[in-house]
């Protein structure tokens, strides 16, 4: 006999900067998928699943055959930061 196996996503983001979208409960084996989209002047810097880094393409994330609870962590950043941190990487500095 078939058992039902119900997962819960749990989302932590920070709704000042950004919103994710996408369905809390799962069947076993199930795929989950959010779409994340940040607010004016944010961009996504970072997607943890479960604890582990995961990619973020064209701020959607794709979690393939749920069999467990998910925690999904959004971090973002703004884009002045983003700007700042990207230029700073590519200065080399001679003495």
């Amino acid at each position: 006999m078939f058992k039902r196996n119900d997962y819960k996503a749990t989302i932590v983001s920070d709704e000042e900067k950004g919103s994710v979208v996408g369905s809390r409960w799962f069947e076993n084996g199930e795929r989950a998928t959010y779409k994340i989209t940040p607010k004016e002047g944010y961009i996504v810097e970072s997607v943890f699943v479960n604890g582990k880094k995961v990619n973020c393409t064209n701020n959607t994330i794709i979690v393939e055959n749920v069999n467990e609870n998910i925690e999904i962590v959004v971090s973002y950043i703004s884009v002045k930061e983003s700007a700042a941190f990207s230029n700073l990487t590519k200065t080399i500095i001679f003495r």
